[in-house]
């Protein structure tokens, strides 16, 4: 028997089957197993800038962390119920407007509920508990605090963009905003298979804090604030890189870096406070 144009056809048939698995696309799914727990270790560092009236310009930075946990319940079709806990929460701010602030005690564990679908969209159902601080870092869902990336609707191949929609929201602005994802390619972290996933763009700023805080009377910043008029304006650039476990599409790690232009409207003092700065969150998943 002639072997040799059976193995002169093994390069053309590989080539064929990766060819058809590119047109096919990938399918990405994140797995929902009722029980399941998944916990992240977040650092937060940051600089910013505050353009203070009669004072000029500060520097402030911040660092800190939290744990954060995911505990999956009833699964429905592409949906599963979610307990989250935030844990662990410590933040330090340094720099002179650090003498400014406020003395707080140390943030209580928090918990919320909500749904998670196989998209790997968050939504909260239940913020009670949660500070006004953090609740500006998970805006309409948790996604914008570093857990998550959404996936697509459709099969995409690598290279391919999608559109992710982030919702209007109290915390954030009065308007929809776009951001890109982008599936980068395939590779191993730490002997994981992994898919590689970018999310880049700039969402709006729109925060009425007196708003904000009537839902949430027993906050310290309720009280703190006592009924003055407080808006936040600007806009936000979003660059973050996730590493997504193939198999069921769980975040095993994902940065964001955070660019913030934004300024601070004080009525009752007729002061507006410009601030710039970059926020980076880090986000692993733990062993």
């Amino acid at each position: 028997m002639n072997r040799k144009p059976l193995l002169a056809a093994l390069p053309v048939l590989f080539l064929f089957t990766v060819a058809a698995m590119q047109q096919d696309g990938i399918l990405l799914r994140r797995q929902l197993k009722e029980g399941e727990q998944t916990n992240y270790r977040i650092e937060i560092s940051g600089d910013m800038k505050a353009d203070i009236p009669t004072m000029g310009e500060q520097d402030m930075g911040m660092k800190g962390g939290m744990d954060y946990s995911m505990k999956l319940g009833k699964v429905d079709g592409n949906k599963a119920d979610a307990e989250i806990l935030v844990s662990n929460v410590k933040m330090e701010v340094t720099g002179p407007m650090a003498d400014m602030a406020p003395p707080q005690e140390a943030p209580k564990d928090q918990k919320s509920t909500g749904k998670i679908d196989n998209l790997g969209r968050v939504i909260l159902n239940k913020t009670a508990g949660m500070s006004p601080e953090l609740m500006m870092m998970a805006g309409p869902g948790m996604n914008t605090m570093g857990q998550t990336i959404e996936f697509p609707e459709k099969a995409v191949k690598i290279g391919d963009t999608w559109t992710v929609t982030v919702p209007k929201s109290p915390m954030s602005a009065k308007v929809d905003s776009q951001l890109t994802a982008k599936l980068i390619g395939e590779s191993e972290l730490e002997g994981v298979p992994v898919y590689e996933i970018t999310l880049e763009g700039k969402t709006p700023l729109d925060i009425d804090f007196a708003e904000v805080l009537k839902a949430m009377p027993d906050s310290p910043m309720a009280g703190m604030l006592g009924g003055m008029s407080i808006s936040l304006k600007g806009s936000v650039g979003i660059k973050s890189k996730g590493f997504f476990e193939r198999s069921t599409g769980k975040a095993i790690k994902l940065e964001t870096t955070l660019d913030n232009d934004q300024t601070i409207n004080i009525e009752q003092m007729g002061m507006s406070v410009k601030t710039v700065g970059k926020i980076v969150i880090k986000m692993s998943l733990k062993k």
